[in-house]
């Protein structure tokens, strides 16, 4: 899961095998697999980032099993 932040800077946690796109054009707009929309303060590299990390700790763990 992905710890994202709304603009109102609440906390969320998100499935990212439930995100279908996102974008920046000013705020960043992730669009989920069912067309719903959310915006949230963290800028696509920052997802990315994070995006990224969750991969390696899932590799890790399959690793360790």
């Amino acid at each position: 899961m992905l710890e994202l932040h709304k603009l109102n800077g609440e906390s969320v946690w998100i499935n990212p095998d439930q995100i279908k796109m996102i974008f920046q054009s000013p705020d960043t707009t992730l669009v989920f697999i069912d067309d719903s929309r959310m915006t949230v303060k963290d800028t696509v590299q920052e997802i990315d980032s994070k995006w990224s990390a969750f991969r390696r700790s899932l590799r890790l763990k399959e690793k360790s099993e």
